[in-house]
């Protein structure tokens, strides 16, 4: 289908009243269809939406072989008092009242760990993502499916009203037939009033007939996911042709691509990586870390640094005479220390500015930090031995499950291949009833209009007619509703065989 075609169908439904205004109704083939069902149908969008997650997971698991890092950040403020040291204060141990800090620090970590379940993460991720693409998969097949069937139920609905156009006429032209001879007093009144019955009863079943079609259009939208009362022109005809499929080929292509026999495949190797990761348990585990990180701090109070410094400043000079003093006294006396060395100048005072103003960001770092560590498990109370075995279990069952979902994909094609050859056989019963009914419908007409026959055997003979064009009628959607389940079977569209 091309993708004008779709743009231009959604056009119609977006603006109906502008479209049926300008041009006909929209023309919507079954491949059409199915294409806007892939777009638009609700379910199926929720399933593809599956497949991103899945694609993260493996990507997430790549990327368990790579550290994580972390980075960090903060700032902190402590106000002015009297600060609690243990059972003092400051004021006890003479500092005083403390003034108002700032505080600040960043932190760079990585980290590794890599154990067992890394390395099997990975496969198990990569079976969980066959696993939901092969889901889709069969959403899309069970999607291409129920559109199909519910576009043959309109069309069988729309054939089946041209089945009653055309009775509505037979039973105008019996009626025109009933009338012509009693004109010429052939027949009595009550032979007009059958035919006047038949055709009301005719212009019953092409109202019901139409009330369906129109119903079977709107699931036929509801199915492909648009909310819309639109009239639409069905433009796919089915047809009849004797299935040449041999059943070992079909099986063949079963076997290799059926939807839901790869999810049952899918599953089963999800399961091996289950194993897989239960016997991981067993292994070391292998760790690793290292880190950066700085820190900055202001005092409020300028002024209160600057006392501190000269009051050390101070002691550290009274200290040093008292050591000269005490040099002095010795015999033989040792030669002073020069105290002049001990005075506050206006370069400290500029250095112990300099120094509180690295708030926020002038950082001092702390050591870089690494450690390597590696764990082994020893005992933890059976809970391995029992995962698995619990993971031997889902494996063997998930094999069990693909073996039996290989012999159901088998009978179904067997199935389906039977009853699409015996739907067959039975068209081609149907076609021969058909020409039979149109040949006595044909001889009761001629009869009844020359006065042979009754009105009753022209009824009879139209009743035939009719149940003969719906057995046929039938006969052909049911060829195509088998030939569905056929390509349902099988997991894909089949080509028609040549002769």
């Amino acid at each position: 289908m091309k993708r004008t075609s779709l743009l231009s169908f959604l056009a119609f439904l977006l603006f109906p009243l502008a479209a049926q205004a300008q041009a006909p109704p929209p023309r919507l083939s079954l491949e059409q269809a199915i294409a806007l069902a892939r777009e638009h149908n609700p379910d199926y969008r929720i399933q593809l939406g599956e497949e991103p997650v899945a694609e993260w997971g493996v990507r997430s698991a790549y990327a368990a072989f790579l550290p994580t890092a972390s980075v960090g950040g903060g700032m902190s403020y402590q106000g002015s008092g009297q600060a609690r040291l243990g059972n003092f204060t400051s004021g006890d141990i003479g500092l005083g009242e403390t003034p108002s800090y700032y505080f600040s620090s960043y932190s760079l970590g990585l980290q590794l760990s890599l154990d067992g379940s890394t390395f099997y993460r990975l496969g198990q991720e990569r079976a969980s993502r066959d696993v939901v693409r092969a889901r889709i998969d069969v959403a899309d097949q069970n999607l291409r499916s129920g559109v199909t069937r519910q576009y043959l139920a309109a069309l069988r609905m729309r054939d089946a009203v041209d089945l009653a156009r055309a009775e509505l006429d037979r039973a105008e032209g019996n009626l025109g037939l009933a009338e012509a001879r009693h004109a010429v007093e052939s027949v009595t009144l009550l032979e007009v009033r059958q035919a006047e019955v038949e055709r009301g009863r005719a212009e019953v079943e092409l109202l019901r007939a139409e009330s369906g079609y129109e119903t079977e259009r709107l699931r036929l939208l509801q199915v492909i996911g648009v909310d819309l009362d639109t009239d639409v022109e069905l433009t796919t005809d089915v047809g009849v042709f004797e299935p040449h499929w041999q059943k070992e080929s079909l099986i063949r292509m079963a076997m290799g691509g059926q939807p839901e026999l790869e999810v049952a495949r899918a599953t089963a190797a999800a399961s091996d990586s289950e194993v897989g990761m239960a016997r991981s348990a067993f292994w070391p585990r292998l760790s690793m870390s290292t880190g950066i990180a700085g820190y900055t701090r202001r005092v409020g109070s300028d002024q209160y640094l600057i006392d501190r410094a000269e009051e050390q400043m101070a002691n550290a000079a009274l200290q040093c005479i008292e050591t000269n003093d005490l040099l002095g006294r010795l015999n033989p006396p040792m030669p002073p220390v020069d105290c002049s060395q001990f005075r506050f100048t206006e370069t400290m005072r500029s250095r112990i500015l300099d120094q509180n103003r690295q708030f926020p960001f002038n950082f001092d770092s702390e050591p870089v930090s690494l450690s390597v560590g590696v764990s082994v498990p020893v005992f933890q109370g059976l809970n391995r031995q029992r995962q698995l075995e619990r993971a031997h279990a889902n494996r063997e069952a998930a094999a069990h499950r693909l073996r039996g979902e290989q012999l159901r994909v088998r009978a179904d094609v067997l199935a389906a291949l039977g009853s699409l050859r015996a739907a067959y056989r039975a068209v081609q019963l149907e076609e021969r009833n058909r020409e039979l009914a149109d040949d006595q419908l044909r001889l009761a007409r001629e009869r009844y209009s020359v006065g042979v026959a009754s009105f009753i055997e022209l009824l009879e003979a139209e009743t035939m007619k009719a149940r003969a064009d719906r057995s046929h009628l039938l006969g052909v959607y049911a060829f195509q509703e088998a030939l569905t389940a056929l390509e349902a079977a099988t997991g894909q569209p089949l080509t028609i065989p040549e002769d």
